[in-house]
């Protein structure tokens, strides 16, 4: 099922990832590093507008949402070497023996975004990295639909932790992360303007303000949601998680073949939780395990 289909430093990387396990004022962490070496990094709790006033309407109304709970959010997205490290495997097109390996000749691509993961790819993956950390899963895989069990184990962020973490805070009132000037998104992004149709390392683009990069393009991203073009209308204000019994999940962020516009923050997308495509990807997000 397809509900809707987009197509359209330096210095600041070594500082990001050179800081693992430092802490906020108040005592918390505020990143982490785990057993395969990602990084994540915690987005507090906080309120924030969520949606467009653009003439999109699975991106209206613009409503408030409160992230009640802080969260760790992928500092990049998940890379080949670590979806190697977690299942053994790495399907990706843009690698050394994908179907697009002509495009990445002699390149070691590692630090590529993972690609060609299907949203039951990703929660599995979650539940396994789960278990090297040593932490109880977070889904419950023996059914139909997967639901949620809870707890610290590693997950896919909700749709509204996601644009909150894009928008950088609740003052990321801008289409993008950074404003609302398209002309300053080759600085932030991979996509069709720059990427030469391909992926490329995580880390290399300017971050948020929060510190997270790629939340605009290279791969589309995918969240814990079910996907309803209506659902903002019926959205509870607190921790949204998407509607029930809907059709498809939700994907966000745009990807290295989209325009501009489909890389906006607000921009959103559904697709069955098997589709597979070399385009999208995802982050891991996590509850913290203490105050």
């Amino acid at each position: 099922m397809r509900a809707r289909r987009l197509r359209a430093t330096g210095l600041a990387i070594l500082l990001a990832w050179a800081l693992p396990n430092a802490t906020r004022s108040d005592g918390a962490v505020k990143s982490i590093q785990n057993a395969i070496g990602m990084k994540l990094v915690l987005v507090p709790s906080g309120e924030f507008s969520m949606g467009s006033d653009k003439d999109e309407p699975e991106e209206k109304p613009r409503h408030r949402v409160r992230i009640t709970k802080p969260f760790y959010l992928g500092l990049t997205e998940v890379t080949q070497q670590e979806y190697w490290d977690v299942m053994g495997t790495n399907p990706s097109r843009f690698s050394a023996t994908g179907e697009e390996k002509d495009k990445v000749p002699g390149k070691a691509t590692g630090r590529h975004p993972v690609e060609q993961v299907s949203w039951d790819d990703a929660v599995m993956f979650c539940n396994k990295l789960s278990a090297k950390e040593g932490l109880p899963a977070y889904y419950a895989l023996d059914g139909d639909p997967v639901s949620m069990r809870g707890g610290t184990g590693y997950r896919l962020p909700t749709e509204a932790e996601w644009e909150y973490a894009c928008r950088g805070g609740p003052e990321g009132t801008g289409v993008y992360s950074f404003g609302g000037d398209p002309a300053k998104l080759s600085d932030h992004a991979w996509f069709t303007d720059n990427s030469a149709g391909k992926t490329h390392p995580v880390g290399g683009k300017t971050p948020n303000a929060w510190g997270l990069y790629d939340m605009h393009g290279n791969v589309w991203e995918w969240c814990w949601d079910e996907y309803a073009a209506d659902y903002y209308g019926q959205s509870p204000v607190d921790d949204p998680s998407g509607p029930s019994r809907a059709r498809g999940r939700v994907f966000r962020g745009g990807c290295w073949n989209d325009t501009a516009e489909s890389c906006q923050s607000a921009t959103r997308g559904g697709e069955d939780p098997a589709h597979r495509n070399d385009d999208l990807g995802f982050r891991v997000a996590r509850f913290p395990s203490g105050p």
